[in-house]
């Protein structure tokens, strides 16, 4: 198969461009992800120092309520000493009252019974004086009552101090303790948003290395095709003459120089140069049935000469050459194939190899036997729609899906060829697999 040098070239250039753009963005992807695995990381570790710092506070708190509890029992502790004390001394007054009555009644009577009754006045003043010697110990008692009183309400006031402030540390913990649980949400929120961006980044990943995949296949079998294609000088192609076009007079060229050999022929060129500049050659060679496949790069505009609109622009796009938008409808060029009586047609955009594959397969087998055949191939124009590199392959698929999906006109003359090298095929192999048997 020999398909045009320069646009061959041309095309594989393309793709190894869109390889590389779809490589790069592959290794920033992973860069991404190498940092997001840093970030997961440390969000991981801060969000375990939160942990961390929520359970020594979580342990304060329990210490401080330890300290309070002790406190406030010794505080009622305090109390209930300070009661009793204060009890005591009533009932210590209370007696040193009654003894002092007494002594004083004692002394007057025992003063009169001195001068009026005559006796003992030596026994008299034993009395008295023991009655004095008991109310000097009742007064120093009371007085060391009232100092252990005074000393207990000292401590009482010093335990209730002591339980404020211990009510005022634990109240602060328990602020501390509910800004760490907000810090520990907050830090779980992150880590769960790193976790959920990293696993849509290594997808996104895995779908672009099958791109890139299918990718390399493509430019692989452009290289091989490139590789194999002769070269042949300008002398031994025949001029074409009267109406007939350039692939015409290449593929009698082929005929004439390579008489017992199969030559095929494919011209790939863009919508501008195919649908505007060549549709009249174009048209005469579908119409007179020549046997070469045309594949048209269709990127909607003409790339190369500053963004002009071409035939197969739609409707209403502003281009920089078309400030004003495309005043008329997209080219049904697929139509016109099909009036033309073209053997085999088919639309489709760069999503999937294999199937590219396939269809240029379809359309070569065809053409060199049945008639010419046609494949329109959406292909984005990064510069002038103003996408960027890495999102060409996104752009594809939503045109494809939006009005660019796969579709494949077979005439009966095609089927009944393809059927019947397909049974050759089968033949070949069969006999191939009998000696065996």
């Amino acid at each position: 198969m020999l398909i045009a040098p320069v646009l061959a070239v041309a095309q594989s250039g393309k793709e190894k461009q869109q390889l590389e753009a779809l490589r790069s963005r592959i290794e920033a992807l992973r860069t991404k992800i190498a940092e997001g695995e840093e970030n997961r990381s440390e969000a991981r570790d801060q969000l375990r120092d939160s942990e961390r710092a929520i359970s020594e506070a979580n342990r304060a708190l329990r210490a401080l309520g330890g300290r309070r509890s002790a406190a406030q029992s010794e505080l009622k502790t305090l109390a209930r000493r300070s009661r009793s004390l204060e009890a005591e001394i009533a009932s210590r007054q209370e007696s040193l009252g009654r003894l002092l009555g007494l002594r004083h009644l004692e002394g007057e009577i025992g003063q009169v019974k001195l001068l009026l009754s005559g006796e003992n006045p030596g026994s008299i003043a034993r009395d008295l004086h023991y009655y004095a010697y008991i109310s000097r110990a009742q007064a120093q008692m009371i007085g060391e009552l009232r100092a252990s009183l005074a000393n207990l309400k000292e401590l009482e006031v010093l335990a209730r101090e002591k339980n404020a402030e211990l009510a005022a540390i634990e109240s602060a913990q328990r602020r501390e303790r509910n800004a760490l649980i907000a810090q520990q949400a907050e830090r779980r929120r992150v880590f769960q948003r790193v976790a959920k961006e990293l696993k849509a980044q290594r997808l996104q990943v895995t779908h672009l290395q099958r791109d890139e995949s299918r990718m390399a296949r493509l430019v692989e079998e452009l290289g091989r095709v490139i590789a194999s294609t002769p070269l042949l000088r300008n002398d031994t192609v025949p001029e074409p003459t009267g109406t007939e076009d350039a692939p015409a007079g290449l593929k009698r060229g082929l005929m004439t120089r390579f008489p017992n050999k199969t030559k095929d022929v494919v011209v790939m060129a863009g919508d501008g140069g195919l649908a505007d500049i060549g549709f009249s050659m174009l048209m005469h060679s579908w119409f007179r049935k020549e046997k070469f496949t045309t594949v048209m790069l269709d990127n909607e505009v003409y790339g190369n000469t500053g963004g002009q609109e071409s035939g197969m622009t739609n409707k209403g796009v502003v281009l920089k050459m078309a400030p004003h938008g495309k005043k008329f409808e997209k080219m049904d060029m697929i139509g016109l194939a099909k009036t033309a009586g073209v053997a085999y047609i088919a639309r489709l955009a760069p999503t999937n190899p294999t199937r590219i594959a396939n269809v240029i397969r379809k359309a070569v087998l065809i053409a060199r036997e049945v008639g010419p055949t046609y494949v329109q191939a959406y292909t984005s124009c990064n510069i002038e729609y103003a996408i960027p590199t890495p999102k060409v392959m996104d752009d594809a698929r939503e045109v494809e899906k939006d009005r660019y999906g796969f579709m494949e006109i077979i005439s009966d003359e095609a089927k009944a060829y393809l059927e019947r090298i397909e049974q050759e095929k089968k033949a070949k192999a069969k006999a191939v697999a009998a000696p065996k048997a």
